[in-house]
């Protein structure tokens, strides 16, 4: 994995690190770039990364602890804690928690909207209108504060009627775990988060990592965050796993918690992300503190970065690398476990959207995006996705014309991580099993003559060729009912 893992750092340049946990065991880690690019000075284990106990992981996870002492209700209102809020008594304690409240955001919603009217903010070069934005959106704001800007909006769109992310959701739930709690709300959070997973915390900021954003020509530029905010805590890179094992292995909330906050609904949950794969983020200014975690293989990826830039150099976002460099580290650990076939609907889609052929291979069938925008139109096409560990693997679409006894398999495809690896027979053999269920007597499939990995797999469970040219090959395949 070196060296795939080298070529991907190459082609990002990124800044940060990575670390890879197998059944809670470190099996491997590396520091990239830069913790100060002027300085030169490079990533490496003592940087020193923050993260916000304001950041909605947290907040979160202080309500669920709450919410197992019987502290509250999920249906009580948010009024009934924090009355000065007008539109309170419309939105519930679970709504606000699930990001469905759509309460305005305080910060670019308002505060950015006032400054953006100034002369003085017009007369600002990109980098410092980006650099103004970010030191603004990280201040320590009062409750009192957010609290007088949101009274001045009525909710245009009613509760639970949609999803929506915003800064104010984390400081409101700040605010109900103090009221609730009786405490202030940094007090609740070192007694029972940071002294409970016994976290390394650093005073002093020396090895801090520095901040960088881009302008719009991709040029990166520093943003110093102010250290005398209360909102975050300095930690080594490898303490974060406390954190993430924490709530993860119930250390500090409940295994029903747990349950409840990876209920997802639309790839959200409470203060988490994904389905299959879960993802819980951290961080504070332009340090992203992220973790990608899989169940089903017990297998855990956390990325830190100080550069979390829509742009790193020419090459593509800080998401795309971290996407990549997660695909190709799970990459490593799944071969055919217990794949199971998914058909195509809303909550999917992105699964198939992430399975991706070798370039060459696009001569002999068409990406993902345009099997699923040509069989949309098509009334008897269906299309279904393979997955084992959660991970999608491959997929394909099968036509089912009952009233004219037409059954064939098209766009056939196994994501280019996992070829070679025997999926390809098993989706084969699901594909058949679902069409025998239909009835289906006799099955057809075309190819591209050059396409011999797939010639192969077709012709060892048995499909025969039926027309053969220079370029094309169809093949049909006997049900048999035994």
């Amino acid at each position: 994995m070196n060296s795939k893992f080298q070529k991907l750092i190459n082609k990002y340049k990124p800044s940060g690190s990575y670390f890879v946990y197998k059944d809670e065991k470190l099996v491997f880690n590396e520091y990239f770039g830069y913790q100060d690019i002027e300085e030169k000075i490079k990533f490496n284990d003592q940087t020193l990364i923050r993260f916000s106990i304001y950041n909605n992981l947290i907040v979160m996870v202080s309500m669920m602890q709450l919410y197992e002492k019987k502290q509250f209700k999920f249906s009580d209102k948010i009024s009934k804690y924090i009355p000065e809020y007008k539109e309170g008594n419309k939105i519930t304690i679970k709504q606000l928690l699930q990001h469905q409240s759509l309460i305005i955001d305080f910060f670019s919603g308002h505060i950015m909207k006032e400054y953006i009217k100034t002369s003085s903010y017009n007369q600002m070069s990109f980098v410092d209108k980006a650099r103004f934005e970010i030191l603004n959106s990280t201040k320590d704001y009062k409750a009192n504060e957010v609290i007088d800007i949101i009274n001045q909006y009525e909710l245009n769109k009613k509760p639970g009627s949609e999803f929506e992310f915003t800064k104010t959701t984390p400081l409101l739930v700040s605010i109900l775990v103090e009221r609730i709690s009786k405490t202030s709300y940094e007090e609740y959070v070192f007694e029972n988060i940071i002294k409970p997973l016994d976290l390394e915390i650093h005073t002093k900021s020396i090895n801090e990592a520095s901040d960088y954003d881009q302008t719009d020509d991709t040029k990166c530029f520093k943003v110093n965050i102010s250290n005398e905010s209360k909102k975050y805590y300095l930690l080594e890179t490898k303490e974060y796993i406390k954190i993430f094992n924490g709530i993860i292995k119930n250390k500090i909330i409940t295994k029903e918690s747990w349950k409840i906050m990876t209920t997802f609904k639309e790839d959200v949950g409470i203060g988490v992300y994904g389905n299959e794969e879960i993802e819980l983020s951290l961080g504070f200014g332009k340090h992203s503190i992220s973790a990608i975690y899989n169940p089903k293989l017990e297998l855990m990826v956390i990325f830190a970065s100080n550069y979390e830039g829509d742009y790193i150099l020419e090459h593509g976002s800080w998401f795309y690398f971290e996407s990549e460099a997660k695909d190709l580290i799970t990459n490593n650990y799944i071969y055919p476990n217990n794949p199971y076939i998914e058909k195509f609907n809303d909550k999917n889609r992105y699964d198939f959207y992430d399975i991706m052929i070798k370039e060459e291979q696009e001569k002999y069938v068409p990406n993902v995006y345009k099997c699923i925008a040509y069989s949309y139109k098509k009334k008897d096409n269906y299309n279904y996705v393979l997955k084992d560990y959660g991970v999608p693997i491959g997929m394909f679409t099968l036509v089912m014309n009952k009233k004219n006894k037409l059954f064939e398999i098209r766009f056939f495809q196994i994501d280019k991580l996992y070829q070679n690896r025997g999926y390809g027979k098993i989706m084969l053999e699901k594909a058949i099993e679902i069409l025998k269920q239909q009835g289906a007597k006799k099955l057809e499939i075309g190819l591209v003559a050059e396409n011999i990995p797939a010639y192969k797999t077709y012709k060892s469970l048995g499909f025969l060729e039926t027309d053969v040219s220079s370029d094309f090959i169809m093949l049909e395949y006997e049900v048999s009912y035994d």
